[in-house]
């Protein structure tokens, strides 16, 4: 009998079950540290590969951006005519260094120097200064890889743009080196041009700083498409199973390191990315004595804690079992004092849990669908089938965001909407999730899916002309058969919330449907627009946007990309007003303009706001430009009575004597356009004027405009419109 109370009793039975999770936590622990080692090698393999490709893609839209800016100033008019001549204007010459000095002034570009080398004149402009060809390569800016000769041989090929190793740069010019730091030179030109280049010179080290982001111990080396080393950050000898890569992308693990590498789409180039792994592999060993230690000491004093625990925990009971062998049959335990003051307050708890579960059911839903997880563990949703409806409120005017009647408004929907659908859905749970937004959960049984459009129409009729201070849209959700989508439908009707159409009527949204793909403005219209909203032409800008609005309502567009336009076309006022120096307050209304574009709601309040802003605009400009400003406006209208002659600027200049480069700078500074751009414009739209209304040949409208080369009107009619004088002559007269 003794042996049988010893081996049942519960101090054996605690103490064996502690050694089970222990037996079971050392499996576990062994297990997780394998697999931990596996996932640091795993971790490593793929943080590195991410870093790589990050630092791929910067370089190669580097290298493209770097490239286009090139390619933009090699094509420049003054640049091309500087190449030509033998003998450089000053100012020309200096026009041709702001240039340059304005397209490096970016530090994102990490260029050192950007300059103009041109062949005939042996003659460099850079950014800072200008000077013969051999005085600038051997003394201003000297490299021993990269001497006058070289750069004379590069323009004898036929290449447009090349890149080429990265070498130290000197400046000798009192006797003394001077280190201008490591570049990479990068030289752009037009293939068969052998008399002009731009040259830009890249700080290698900086932008594989920024680009790289190099830890401890990291090599990080470019190569060309020759295998021609561009840029190594340390002397590392690659193996030959990457050199022999090509367009591959991938990893190889050699001496002691893992060489990762990846080959650029559009350069041609090999990136390699070089990661030792020696200290990770003695970290590895040391993490796993010390686990090891500790691991050997946790089982000691585990057993000897769940052996005490075990002890304890059996006294009180071995006592209570020997009480309870004590008493007399038939005693009534409920008149023990401690057993009616348990049970007492196991109801008391009860009765609190129940007064409770419908709060845990709303926090429960709000942690399933805001992806939370605090309650996961203890908020188990009925598992039926639901569909999800959610109340979005749009204050009619931003100011109504915290005020007392949206809040009035927004608990009357929620409160409403929770009556409502308890009464008529078996199982209904609404909850607010934001201050706008009010979510109702509906399950219900597997074929016994209610009529929730209908319900809903009653209940959106019923609070439609109580609401004082929002607009209301309704989503209502597919059906989802597993709880575990609860996130999922939040987001899909949440996404219907987007459709809703332009109105100030109560929407009901049942069905997604793409949003129309409108450009805001096509690539013309942008132009005109910003043209004649900058000159204050009200006559020109009003029709545009009534165009603009009127597409979108042809095509039906959501509420949302009204909003998008409009705030596309404010980011474009304040530019205007930011470009002519006009304050923000001479503006009519007490509201910023973005403000006011929130408070539209209909096509016309779209239409109404948006043509008297933009009549204010366009009303202070000319303001501006009439008070302030008789230089600009001599120009104008000169351009407007002789556009059809020869206008330069240097003429222009002369008429009202100054100087053509401050009659450059002050033009663009009052209008925020370039004078050749201006020119351009204004006969552009002229000339579209009289194809549009004429029969005559486009060499005779190219005359009348200004142009005696047809060739040269059509290249500039093209660039500027983006289709030729004939097609669209033929697209306007039919």
């Amino acid at each position: 009998m003794m042996k049988r109370f010893a081996t049942d009793s519960m101090f054996y039975r605690l103490f064996g079950s502690f050694l089970i999770v222990i037996l079971l936590l050392c499996v576990f622990i062994g297990v997780a540290f394998t697999v931990f080692l596996n996932t640091i090698r795993a971790e490593i393999t793929k943080s590195s590969s991410l870093n790589l490709d990050t630092a791929v893609r910067n370089y190669e839209e580097h290298f493209e951006q770097i490239r286009s800016i090139g390619l933009s100033l090699q094509f420049d008019e003054q640049i091309s005519l500087l190449s030509r001549q033998q003998q450089l204007p000053s100012e020309t010459v200096a026009a041709v260094r702001d240039q340059l000095r304005a397209s490096v002034a970016s530090p994102y570009l990490y260029l050192d120097n950007l300059l103009i080398y041109m062949k005939r004149s042996q003659y460099v402009i850079e950014k800072d200064s200008s000077a013969d060809a051999e005085l600038f390569f051997n003394k201003l800016f000297y490299s021993e890889q990269y001497p006058l000769q070289f750069w004379q041989e590069q323009l004898e090929l036929p290449v447009s743009f090349a890149i080429y190793p990265a070498y130290p740069y000197w400046e000798n010019s009192l006797g003394t080196p001077v280190s201008k730091g490591q570049s990479i030179p990068i030289l752009i030109k037009r293939v068969y041009d052998d008399q002009s280049a731009v040259l830009a010179f890249m700080d290698s080290r900086r932008a594989y700083l920024d680009f790289f982001r190099p830890t401890q111990g990291d090599a990080f080396t470019i190569l060309d498409s020759g295998g021609r080393t561009l840029f190594a950050s340390t002397a590392t000898a690659l193996p030959h199973s990457v050199l022999q890569a090509g367009s591959g992308t991938g990893y190889v693990k050699a001496d002691d390191h893992y060489y990762f590498y990846q080959h650029g789409g559009k350069s041609g180039f090999t990136y390699v990315s070089v990661i030792p792994f020696k200290h990770i592999n003695a970290q590895v060993v040391r993490l796993t004595l010390v686990l090891a230690v500790l691991l050997a000491a946790a089982v000691l004093i585990s057993i000897t804690v769940s052996a005490w625990i075990s002890r304890k925990l059996n006294a009180p009971v071995r006592h209570l079992v020997e009480w309870i062998g004590q008493l007399q049959p038939g005693r009534p335990q409920s008149n023990i004092r401690e057993f009616r003051l348990i049970g007492d307050r196991i109801n008391h708890i009860a009765e609190d849990i129940h007064q409770k579960n419908s709060m845990l059911n709303l926090y429960g839903y709000a942690d399933q669908l805001k992806r939370i997880g605090q309650l996961s563990d203890h908020f188990q949703p009925l598992d039926k089938p639901f569909r999800l409806l959610l109340f979005h409120l749009t204050p009619e005017r931003p100011a109504l965001l915290e005020s007392s009647q949206l809040q009035q408004d927004t608990a009357f929907v929620r409160e409403h909407a929770r009556d409502w659908y308890a009464t008529h859905v078996e199982h209904a749970i609404t909850l607010q999730l934001e201050p706008c937004e009010i979510l109702t959960v509906l399950h219900f049984d597997e074929g016994e899916e209610p009529e929730l459009e209908e319900v809903t129409s009653g209940l959106m009729q019923l609070l439609s002309p109580e609401l004082q201070a929002c607009l209301m849209t309704v989503a209502i959700s597919g059906s989802y058969s597993h709880v575990k989508d609860f996130a999922q439908a939040y987001a899909d009707v949440s996404a219907l919330v987007k459709q809703r159409k332009l109105g100030r009527e109560p929407q009901l949204v049942t069905r997604f449907e793409p949003p129309p793909t409108l450009p805001f403005f096509t690539g013309q219209e942008e132009q005109d627009f910003y043209a004649n909203l900058t000159g204050g032409n009200r006559e020109v800008v009003l029709p545009l946007i009534r165009r603009v609005l009127g597409r979108l309502e042809r095509k039906q567009a959501y509420a949302c990309q009204y909003d998008e336009v409009a705030n596309e076309i404010v980011n474009r006022v304040m530019k205007t007003l930011y470009t002519h120096h006009i304050e923000l307050s001479k503006l009519p209304g007490t509201e910023s303009p973005y403000e006011e574009m929130k408070a539209c709601h209909t096509q016309q309040e779209y239409v109404d706001r948006l043509e008297s802003l933009l009549s204010a605009v366009c009303e202070l400009v000319q303001e501006k430009k009439s008070a302030n400003d008789p230089i600009t406006s001599f120009v104008t209208t000169y351009i407007e009575q002789h556009y059809a002659e020869d206008i330069s600027l240097d003429m222009l200049a002369d008429r009202l004597h100054i100087t053509r480069g401050y009659l450059s700078s002050y033009f663009k500074e009052k209008t925020g356009i370039n004078f050749v751009d201006y020119l351009t414009t204004y006969r552009m739209n002229k000339a579209k004027e009289i194809l549009s209304r004429t029969d005559l040949k486009i060499q005779e409208v190219a005359q009348l405009v200004g142009y005696v080369n047809v060739s040269t009107f059509i290249r500039v009619f093209k660039k500027q419109t983006g289709t030729t004088p004939g097609d669209y002559k033929k697209l306007k007269t039919g």
